[in-house]
Formats: C-alpha cells, structure tokens, sequence
C-alpha cells in the first residue's frame, strides 16, 4: 500500500505522531516558527534562519535561503562567497526517523546549521545517527563534523573527490569561502546499489555519475515513492562541471528515470513551499535530462551563448515543472561558455 505525503507543511514538529516522542518529551519542544524569525545558530556576523518542514510523521526536510531573511553576508559585502549564493538558490537536507535512529541526508554548508539539524532531532528523542552525503560539494558535507561520532556513508567517488581536494576545502579556495575545516570524511563507502535498512526506512542508495566529480548518491525510499536526488536535478537546471562526461551524465540520469519505481523527488535545491507540499514529481528529473541534452545539441547555433535561461526551458516553465529564479540566469551563461569552450575543444 503506496504512502502518500502530507500536503500540508508542519513549521514545528511537535504533535501526537512523533515518533520517538513520549507525552512529556513532547511537552518540552518549544514551539518554534522557523519560517519566521526562528531559532538562529550564530556564526560571528552571519546568522541563517534553519526551517523546519515536515513531509511526513517521520520525514523532515531542513531547509535554508530563498526567504530573504539570510542575515547579512558570511564575511562582508565585498567578499565573493558561494555561501551567500546557496541561501540565494536556498539549500535542503532530508530527514527519515523513527524512535531514537535517524538518516540525515547531506549535512548543510556549516557545521552551525547541521548543529542545528542534531539539536532538533535530539529534541525529538534521537540518539543514533547516520549520514548520507549525496556528492562532494560543500553545501552537502560541511557539517558532516557535527556528525564525526557517526556513520557517514558515501560512494567511493565521493570519497576519492573529497579526498583529492582536501586542502582546497578546507582552505576556502576550492569553490570560494567559506571554508569547510576540519572536512570530516564518510567512513563506510558504497560503489554499487546498496540496499541498506535505516532506522526501520527500508532504503536504496544508488550511485549515479552526474552533476559532480565522484557522482551523487540518490537514496530510494520506497516507503514514500520518493528518491532523494542531491543534485543531480534542481529546479531550475544542473550545474556543468565537467563537459566532457555530460553524455554519461545524461545517459545516468534516464537509467534512474526509468529503472527506478518512485513517483515524488527531493531537490537538494528547489523551493521550500514545492517541497512542502510535495510537487516535484519524475517530470522535474525529466526537465534536467532535457536541459543537459538541449545544451549539447544546441550548441552550435549562432545565438547560443546569448540564449536566456527562461527561452532555453520555457516549456518547462510554462507547465509548472520550473519555477523561475533568477541567480540562475547567471548558472546557465555560465553552463553554455563552458559547454561551447567544450564544443570547439573538441572540434579542434
């Protein structure tokens, strides 16, 4: 019997069905409203509101950004830091517990924020922790040190990136500030479809080459027909990173898109009102295969690197699949300049 998702998000999670929560423990959650002003950990003159949406009695998403309250930039006005672009964009990590376990997927960009994410869940009687990072990037991992005396599980090409570039990230200069120091590594690595029991969710990971080097790590829950995407989709586009493996990148994401039984999707990035109330469906995972496939086949036309984002997928937009932000106007300039120097490499 197919579960389906609460339409309607919970700000606090508090009420008679949560799980792992007695009467009195339940008395003591304070009834906080993260969509407002919220509780806010502090990181010297940056202090990000952390949100609290609940999918269902046992899964929660952790959200930060796209609300304009993201407190002032992380280190100044002038600083150029993809810290700030990420609350811009808005960023999520994914919850599933039962009683005193829990699966905490990717971490946040701070160890403040995934401090956060640790004290709610305590709050609700959890104990034992388990941490998915779906790939590499900093926004996914950077608060996996809030999570050090945990099992932290990764694919092995995760690991390998992670590795490969530690001093880069710890100092800041992989993608800009902030820096993620100390960077704390997964310690159990998976390199095939892993069926794996979290606690009590009967999940798959399955690692995907796409968006990132090492790939990304999606995580099948079955329970809600959901499959947790990290990156490989965002609403509105995929990132570019590596051009000359986007073929596979495409060819990854249509096996997931059909070898798969899910009918709902979590973005790590997307809209926190879309995610509350469930909305992003195989269509959103669509719209990224498609965006990758119109980047290759396009690029070869007079007007490509002049083409606007909202041109480029209007289809998608006009049907609700996309909801327009503008930031990514700029991630997409930025996607045809590295598909078109890929181009002409190649032609050479």
């Amino acid at each position: 019997m197919k579960t389906s998702l609460n339409q309607t998000p919970c700000p606090a999670v508090a009420d008679s069905k949560a799980a792992g929560a007695s009467p009195a423990s339940r008395s003591e959650i304070p009834p906080l409203d993260f969509g407002k002003e919220g509780f806010r950990p502090k990181r010297e003159n940056w202090v990000p509101a952390v949100r609290t949406i609940q999918l269902s009695d046992n899964f929660l998403c952790f959200y930060i950004g796209r609300d304009g309250k993201a407190g002032s930039p992380i280190l100044g006005a002038d600083d150029n830091n993809w810290g700030q672009f990420d609350l811009t964009i808005g960023t999520a990590c994914y919850v599933l517990f039962k009683g005193k376990e829990a699966v905490v997927i990717d971490t946040l960009l701070l160890p403040e924020q995934a401090r956060f994410v640790r004290w709610r869940l305590e709050s609700l009687g959890v104990e034992q922790f388990t941490v998915i990072n779906t790939h590499m990037d900093m926004d996914h991992t950077g608060g996996n040190a809030v999570f050090a005396d945990s099992t932290i599980i990764a694919s092995k090409g995760t690991y390998a990136a992670l590795v490969k570039y530690k001093d880069r990230i710890e100092s800041g200069t992989m993608f800009g500030l902030p820096a993620t120091n100390p960077l704390v590594f997964p310690n159990k690595l998976i390199e095939k479809d892993t069926e794996i029991n979290l606690a009590g969710f009967d999940l798959k990971l399955i690692p995907v080459e796409g968006h990132q080097e090492g790939g990304v790590l999606c995580t099948l829950v079955p329970a809600y027909q959901a499959m947790i995407l990290g990156d490989l989709a965002e609403d509105n586009l995929v990132y570019v990173i590596q051009p000359q493996d986007i073929e596979t990148h495409i060819a990854e994401s249509r096996r997931l898109l059909t070898s798969y039984d899910f009918e709902y999707v979590f973005p790590g990035h997307g809209s926190p009102d879309r995610i509350a109330r469930g909305e992003y469906r195989k269509r959103l995972l669509e719209a990224a295969i498609t965006y990758q496939e119109r980047l290759v086949q396009r690029v070869h036309e007079p007007d490509y690197l002049d083409s606007h984002l909202k041109d480029f997928m209007a289809d998608y937009f006009a049907d609700g699949t996309l909801e327009y932000l503008e930031p990514y106007a700029a991630v997409h300039r930025g996607n045809t300049k590295t598909m078109y120097r890929q181009y002409n490499r190649e032609k050479l």
